[in-house]
């Protein structure tokens, strides 16, 4: 027994379909092309509004953040202030100085200034 393998054509495949003309065709990639650059101007005007939308809350941050930093400096002004430090002094026990005595540094002293 003779065992061989041929190999033979396919046979062709015919297919019936309508012929479009190239003007239809034109048309049909025309308006594919146009309403997928419809959809992306939605698209772009929705991002832009949006981004209006975070600039404008991005503004009264802004605002808010400099009232508040302009309350922040009086309050530090006015803890800073001589009246509150004298306060301050009096809570901690502090008492004002009467007669100030200078400590005297001796010649042969080591903390001599030379």
């Amino acid at each position: 027994m003779n065992y061989s393998l041929t190999l033979t054509a396919a046979p062709s495949l015919k297919f019936k379909c309508h012929p479009i003309s190239a003007l239809k065709l034109f048309y049909i990639a025309s308006f594919v092309v146009i309403l997928s650059l419809l959809i992306l101007f939605i698209f772009q005007i929705n991002n832009l509004v949006f981004q209006g939308y975070l600039v404008k809350n991005s503004e009264k941050d802004i605002e808010n953040f400099a009232k508040e930093n302009e309350n922040l400096e009086m309050n530090l002004a006015a803890m800073a202030s001589l009246e509150n430090a004298e306060k301050i002094t009096g809570e901690l026990g502090f008492e004002k100085i009467k007669k100030i005595h200078y400590i005297q540094i001796l010649e042969n002293s080591v903390a001599s200034a030379k």
